[in-house]
């Protein structure tokens, strides 16, 4: 089973950027003719984008995290949510919370160093980074507190939380496009019932790509910014029969 999101931005009637976000389940055959099924319809509050001509740049751009687990749940979030849904293949949904998972307004440090990212996106786009200074910059009443979904071994669903402001990826930043790096180093194990089995550390600026039953697969930045594959091997512990 493939599955895809896909984002379609147009401006509305009154010329500020709306989107449809749809995650869709794609199948066929080698060298066939491939069909794409919805499977959910994201919802949530989207960022303002400003409209064509007169665009804004708000560091953080709402977007769902989201994974699917083997009997064909998903689960997803959103850069401003404080839990995580469950959509089970027959449309039913449950939603999952945590004392921990409680989010702070960003402080005055925080916000020179999200302008200090953004204008580092935008050199990596080809752009100059003093255009920052010249758009308007919305900052968010809140910082993301969940930033990764992932299909763990055993059904399990390992959710990333948010660390340092400083430690996000330029190009997670003003964008719309899945959310990897923005989050921190720990991320924390759910059963498929969603009970918390605890925490594991992965190292820093460790984007998560793969789990398997015995890897977890990223790609890591030094502190340059410089991205490398990193194979980490993953022991668990076995229950006695």
């Amino acid at each position: 089973r493939v599955y895809a999101r896909t984002l379609s931005m147009a401006p509305g009637p009154d010329g500020a950027w709306e989107g449809r976000d749809h995650l869709l389940r794609l199948s066929g055959t080698p060298g066939g003719s491939v069909s794409a099924d919805t499977v959910l319809a994201f919802t949530y509050g989207a960022a303002d984008l400003g409209s064509p001509g007169a665009p804004r740049l708000p560091p953080v751009v709402n977007a769902p995290l989201w994974s699917v687990l083997p009997d064909g749940t998903v689960a997803w979030s959103t850069l401003e949510a404080d839990e995580v849904r469950l959509v089970a293949a027959d449309g039913t949904e449950r939603r999952i919370r945590s004392g921990g998972w409680v989010g702070h307004p960003p402080s005055e440090g925080e916000k020179a160093a999200l302008r200090i990212l953004v204008g580092e996106r935008l050199e990596m786009l080809g752009g100059s980074a003093e255009a920052v200074d010249r758009l308007p910059v919305d900052f968010p009443t809140t910082l993301p507190v969940l930033t990764d979904l992932r299909a763990g071994p055993d059904g399990t669903l390992w959710v990333q939380r948010a660390g340092s402001v400083r430690e996000v990826h330029p190009m997670a930043l003003n964008s719309a496009d899945p959310p990897r790096g923005w989050g921190g180093t720990a991320w924390e194990v759910l059963s498929p019932e969603g009970r918390y089995l605890g925490t594991l550390e992965l190292p820093p600026r460790f984007r998560v790509m793969a789990i398997t039953d015995a890897t977890v697969v990223g790609v890591q930045s030094d502190p340059l910014r410089v991205d490398r594959v990193v194979i980490l091997e993953l022991h668990r512990p076995h229950s006695e029969k």
